[in-house]
């Protein structure tokens, strides 16, 4: 089912489908550290945007190539050559740093990180929906020690996951943190075992996922993100009753999740409408 969605012209990335209905997507400039030019990030974003649109998959999966790297950010040769020349390079797309730091999407992204997750990748794994670590992973926005700003919209997400002294001890110091202080932080859902390949706990994890309903999942996530980017309670819940719960009660899904629950069955999940 891959071959239905943009496939990376440049190499950038490739695309599996380890369980049904679960993307594994893994960026592979593994010798650049799994940075990411422009061109890599607009397709990163225009791929993401492909996923919500397919109904058969329901999550997507990210993570980097090789044990060293989630994403060390931003192509800094690129970037060094589009602030010092006329460069072609292309701008970040809409979505943020990879297509996915300032997007809002529609289906969970779970991130795998593999290694380390520095400036932009850092950025993406703070607006991932959930996140696994491996054990030797590392988190961190050295921007300042290279001058350059936080640009890709993690400094408002980690205010709201970290609060201001911890989020400002990442961003105004450069230094990292390991994967412990990341899930004490709550950055980190799970860390994978030493012995433990991180992509497969991703895995597991989006089994737990794929118990659920599709269209709640979507449903469930976009109230979750009305909060996340500054909605109140109140203006998010009225929003999501006269949007989402209306959509849901109508829904295939829900019919054959309360006839499961009576008849003491299990689930037969159909693909999403929302």
């Amino acid at each position: 089912m891959c071959d239905s969605l943009p496939q990376s012209k440049s190499g950038d990335y490739t695309l599996s489908e380890p369980i049904p209905h679960v993307l594994l997507l893994t960026i592979t400039r593994q010798r650049a550290f799994n940075s990411l030019t422009g061109k890599a990030q607009h397709a990163l974003y225009k791929l993401l945007n492909a996923v919500d649109a397919d109904p058969h998959f329901y999550l997507t999966i990210i993570t980097g190539e090789g044990k060293k790297a989630f994403s060390a950010g931003a192509d800094l040769k690129e970037y060094l050559e589009r602030t010092t020349t006329e460069s072609d390079a292309l701008p970040m797309p809409n979505g943020g740093f990879g297509g996915i730091a300032n997007r809002s999407g529609k289906k969970p992204i779970i991130a795998a990180v593999n290694g380390v997750a520095y400036g932009g990748g850092m950025e993406m794994v703070t607006n991932c929906d959930l996140v696994v670590a491996a054990s030797h992973a590392k988190f961190g926005l050295p921007e300042a020690l290279r001058g350059v700003y936080v640009a890709g919209g993690a400094l408002p997400r980690l205010l709201y996951t970290l609060g201001l002294q911890r989020a400002s001890e990442m961003a105004l110091t450069g230094k990292p943190i390991d994967a412990q202080k990341a899930y004490d932080w709550g950055i980190v859902n799970r860390i994978a075992k030493p012995d433990q390949d991180v992509v497969e706990v991703a895995i597991e994890l989006a089994k737990e996922l794929l118990e659920c309903s599709p269209d709640s999942l979507i449903a469930n996530r976009i109230g979750i993100r009305r909060g996340w980017d500054g909605l109140g309670v109140s203006g998010a819940t009225a929003i999501g009753l006269g949007a989402e719960q209306l959509d849901i009660e109508r829904s295939e899904n829900t019919i054959e999740g309360l006839r499961a629950f009576k008849e003491k069955r299990g689930t037969k999940w159909g693909d999403p409408k929302l």
